[in-house]
């Protein structure tokens, strides 16, 4: 983690274009962490998915990943956790609105739409 934020502080002191990073924070720690090295962020997305979708893609991916909570019987556990420390984190932005939650399903509705526009014009 030392190294990201370190490479942020650079690229934040010669430009000052926001970035994106994936699937960050994931936990409470992270969060707090990334406001005293870099400070606090201007936006944060949490991609949400639905959880039957999520444990799909999970155990699909299981069945070539060599990750041992990708196998089958992990799969609730893995989504639970992730339930909970997420919850932290949603809980800890919250409160300064900075946080936009978009659902899997309202994006691929805004995108098809877009898509429609786009071939109608």
């Amino acid at each position: 983690m030392h190294i990201l934020f370190s490479r942020m502080l650079e690229l934040l002191a010669v430009e000052e274009k926001p970035f994106i990073i994936h699937g960050f924070p994931r936990y409470i720690f992270q969060a707090l962490a990334y406001e005293r090295s870099v400070g606090f962020p201007r936006t944060v997305i949490l991609l949400q998915c639905n959880e039957a979708i999520t444990k799909e893609r999970l155990e699909a991916r299981g069945q070539t990943s060599r990750r041992p909570d990708d196998q089958p019987e992990f799969v609730d556990e893995r989504i639970e956790k992730y339930q909970a420390t997420i919850q932290e984190v949603v809980d800890f932005y919250e409160p300064h609105n900075k946080l936009y939650i978009v659902s899997n399903n309202a994006l691929f509705r805004r995108l098809s739409t877009a898509h429609e526009v786009s071939l109608a014009g």
